[in-house]
């Protein structure tokens, strides 16, 4: 029998098993090049947003951590799916040096991969990418983009040291025996540790909440019930996903039998993919949170800023925005003597200054100006503005700073004050001036000051987030399709066929992830209840807000690590000498 060098049974190993376990390792080198790569070609673009731009390059660094971990993890489920010749290895003498030196290599060439994936596939998708991602914003893209030189020279400096740090630093004997059976009772009490400590923050949010409700509660109250949110969502997943499974496997049942759907979504507890669903909800939370809580926080100070207004009619958009202030002046000449006048928006810096009416590069909020002295008295209750503090919203958050006692000086906005018996062109609406500012959240620009709310680079940050650790959860699944291919191999001998038994391991990967998407929503309607009480002293609610380009990312993240079920999966026969 010839004997093999350690050398050649590794590589031996590599050819016989490349292609159904090679797939996550190639996968994380592809999406974490495409990524950097789109992210370089904005950063040597010319034109566009700028404020876009800045978000793009500066903020979502923050992606390389879960990039990081996506790499390292990738590898750890690549060693775990060789365990069998490596331990071998380990067991014949061969020492760490030598895995590290392959591993390494592998880290370079799939550096090199990842690259290529940046020059090539980043110019492919920047532009389709950043659509989604800028979806309703209102956001130019680059005129120009990056030169491929740039990019390429530019993504090695950042892959190479990435790969080489993040597959340098792996242990071998340790991912090993973290996929034996000690490791995985390690884990089970990391997991019963983990679940623990977020149940006490489920608890704490419930409790803030409800005080938000029947009191007015400190700041740190509410800051505790927004940063809780995830661990809440968390924490009811796993209970709604183990309920929902049984309902949801019943009704498709009772239409369709056990169709692939059925068997995918009733098996998703006993195969292990609902474990995931605590991951895939707080990816949906985090963010939700966020934007919901920039969204409410604007409802209150519209609600409380309402009550500076009196309930004259008005003209606006209808979306309830503003109209330009030429417009507004053509409208009113357009009524004729059913107008009273227009109030217009100035930028000022009144607060700070004093100044009512300052140029658009030194302004921090707005004041008021009338086309006539009588206009703003009959817009505005008596004695306002009436600032009012709430923990709900930060004390800028107002419709205007200051009143202007002089003529209106290159005004951003207008808003025609006319009578009961007007009627508004075609384009506009007629609406009480209380019910528009109750609406005034469609023109944050107004309560944030001119310079806008601040969300664009929030939005580009957010997304690279989810893509990486989208990345995890793809890797993390392709890590465990061994056990869900054992797990439904038996339907063969019920008749299924191949495609049938992946579709069903799709949908067991998929259900998870929609239930996470609905306990995110939850959870947010939840919170915007106890500000919605806290605020009216009424019941209510408010629709979760997330960006549209983020909930498509949510669905096609999701839709495509789901359909890792349908790659190459690992069988015996092809694992040659690691065949009983």
């Amino acid at each position: 029998m010839k004997t093999m060098t350690p050398t050649a049974a590794y590589r031996r190993e590599l050819s016989v098993t490349a292609r159904p376990f090679i797939g996550g390792i190639v996968l994380a080198a592809v999406v974490i090049g495409t990524l950097v790569g789109t992210i370089l070609y904005v950063a040597f673009s010319t034109g566009g947003s700028s404020d876009f731009k800045a978000g793009v390059t500066n903020m979502s660094l923050i992606a390389i951590i879960p990039a990081f971990a996506g790499i390292r993890l990738a590898h750890q489920n690549f060693i775990a799916d060789h365990r069998n010749t490596l331990q071998a290895l380990r067991i014949l003498g061969i020492g760490r040096a030598f895995f590290t030196r392959h591993l390494l290599l592998q880290g370079a060439c799939l550096a090199l991969l990842a690259s290529a994936s940046a020059v090539v596939l980043g110019r492919l998708l920047a532009t389709p990418l950043f659509k989604v991602i800028l979806l309703g914003l209102n956001k130019q893209l680059p005129d120009h983009w990056g030169s491929p030189f740039d990019v390429a020279w530019s993504s090695l400096l950042v892959l190479v040291p990435l790969y080489l740090l993040g597959v340098g630093i792996l242990n071998v004997d340790k991912v090993l025996a973290k996929t034996g059976d000690r490791g995985a009772a390690t884990v089970g009490k990391s997991k019963s540790l983990v679940g623990l400590v977020g149940l006490v923050l489920a608890v704490v949010n419930i409790a803030a909440g409800i005080w938000c409700m029947v009191t007015t509660p400190p700041g740190p109250v509410v800051l505790i019930f927004v940063f809780t949110l995830p661990f809440l969502a968390v924490t009811l997943a796993g209970t709604f996903a183990r309920a929902l499974a049984h309902w949801a496997a019943a009704a498709i049942k009772k239409v369709s039998g056990w169709s692939a759907p059925a068997l995918g979504i009733r098996s998703s507890e006993t195969v292990g993919t609902t474990s995931r669903v605590g991951l895939a909800t707080a990816l949906v939370a985090i963010p939700l949170a966020g934007f919901t809580g920039a969204q409410t926080s604007l409802w209150a100070a519209n609600y409380v800023g309402s009550q500076n207004f009196q309930t004259v009619p008005v003209v606006v958009g209808q979306d309830f925005r503003l109209l330009e202030a030429q417009e507004a002046d053509g409208v009113c000449e357009e009524i004729g003597d059913d107008c009273r006048g227009v109030v217009y928006w100035q930028p000022s810096d009144f607060e700070s200054a004093g100044e009512t009416s300052v140029p658009m590069e030194k302004a921090n909020d707005y004041s008021l100006a009338g086309s006539n002295d009588h206009v703003i008295g009959q817009l505005l209750s008596p004695g306002a503005p009436v600032k009012a503090h709430s923990p709900f919203y930060p004390d800028f958050m107002v419709p205007f700073s200051g009143i202007s006692s002089e003529s209106p000086v290159k005004p951003e906005w207008g808003l025609p004050v006319v009578a009961e018996s007007a009627s508004a062109p075609d384009h506009l609406r007629v609406e009480s001036a209380q019910d528009w500012v109750r609406h005034v959240d469609m023109d944050s620009q107004i309560m944030y000051g001119p310079h806008g709310d601040g969300t664009a680079g929030f939005v580009p940050t957010a997304a690279y987030t989810l893509l990486a650790i989208c990345l995890v959860l793809a890797v993390s699944v392709m890590g465990k399709r061994a056990n869900l291919h054992a797990f439904f191999s038996p339907l063969r001998l019920l008749g299924r066929t191949q495609g049938a038994i992946q579709r069903a391991e799709f949908w067991a990967i998929l259900f998870p992830y929609c239930v996470a998407m609905l306990t995110a929503l939850l959870v947010g309607i939840w919170y915007t209840v106890a500000v919605h009480v806290a605020v009216s002293a009424y019941p209510g609610a408010l629709l979760p807000y997330l960006p549209p380009g983020l909930w498509v990312l949510f669905v096609l993240v999701f839709l495509g690590t789901s359909a890792t079920a349908f790659l190459p999966t690992p069988d015996k026969d092809e694992r040659g000498a690691d065949a009983p």
